[in-house]
């Protein structure tokens, strides 16, 4: 998975962008990452298994979350 942090449609350099599994009951199960926009607010993703998880984007003064439900990932 990858996508584009923007703000009033212009990229966020640096922001730290993290995937948490929403229902981690088994812990065998649970997957959680995170990792940094480019230049461009670029970020990648890598490894997560199908699920349903909340994104949280911060930076220095701003935090927002967002779900999303992974149903496979080739």
């Amino acid at each position: 998975m990858e996508g584009t942090v923007t703000q009033a449609q212009k990229p966020i350099a640096g922001a730290y962008v993290r995937a948490e599994m929403a229902h981690a009951g088994d812990a065998r199960r649970s997957a959680n990452t995170e990792t940094q926009t480019d230049q461009y607010g670029h970020f990648p993703v890598h490894a997560l298994p199908a699920g349903e998880y909340t994104f949280s984007v911060s930076e220095e003064e701003q935090h927002s979350r967002v779900s999303v439900r992974l149903d496979s990932v080739e």
